[in-house]
């Protein structure tokens, strides 16, 4: 059992530590939080979607077509599915949240930015993330990782994020949307995981001087994330 185990490796996106026992369980209780909050924000967007009498569309048909015919085309499973999902993203995204793929030409690789949460040391931040999908996606999760430095417990020095979600052992479902990442995400900022940290130092502040870890946080914000651009 994964609850039996003092260490975890998780591949390019880092390691991380569990705890067992009652720790296990709290860590299980903040994630079942973590993804109400997210099926409530999807729900009111829903209920928006329905309340509108025009039916939103894409912003130019004929280049909305061509994506599709393209996809049609390309061999790799994972293109249709992420032309929905960029459709998604250019007209309904979540709140604070915008993607894109780097290059029509190849939409296995994104570019992502989320706002730092209102009320969490990253608030006024704009935080660039890198999301690199393999071919069997949406079966298989995706790489993200942050460009944009940041001090958090559960991001380690190359940026690489350690949260349930993207983990394929743990949590991974093929109904996982990109709007759906980009918002554990923003979560996770604002809800760090210290017991699956990849930042140890960071993981140990943030028990021994949350205040400090604040600080901390805050103070690389500033220096790093409050003059990226938002598109």
């Amino acid at each position: 059992m994964l609850g039996n185990l003092p260490y975890v490796e998780f591949g390019e996106r880092g390691d991380g530590h569990h705890v067992n026992g009652d720790g296990n369980t709290r860590r299980h209780m903040r994630w079942l939080e973590r993804r109400q909050r997210i099926h409530e924000q999807e729900r009111i967007r829903e209920r928006t979607r329905q309340r509108s009498s025009e039916r939103i569309s894409p912003p130019n048909g004929g280049e909305q077509s061509g994506r599709q015919a393209a996809a049609s085309k390309n061999p790799i499973p994972a293109v249709l599915r992420l032309v929905k999902e960029l459709q998604l993203m250019e007209t309904d995204p979540p709140e604070n949240t915008w993607a894109r793929p780097k290059s029509m030409s190849n939409l296995l690789k994104w570019r992502a930015k989320i706002r730092g949460p209102e009320g969490s040391p990253y608030e006024g931040g704009v935080f660039e993330l890198a999301l690199n999908f393999p071919e069997a996606y949406p079966f298989e999760a995706p790489k993200m990782r942050f460009i944009t430095p940041l001090y958090h417990c559960n991001v380690n020095g190359l940026g690489y994020i350690c949260v349930d979600m993207l983990d394929e052992k743990l949590c991974w479902s093929p109904g996982l949307t990109v709007d759906k990442q980009l918002l554990s995400v923003s979560a996770l900022l604002n809800d760090p995981e210290p017991l699956t940290a990849v930042n140890a130092e960071a993981a140990g502040l943030f028990f021994k001087d949350r205040e400090r870890y604040d600080q901390l946080a805050r103070s690389w914000t500033e220096r790093h994330a409050m003059d990226v651009p938002w598109d």
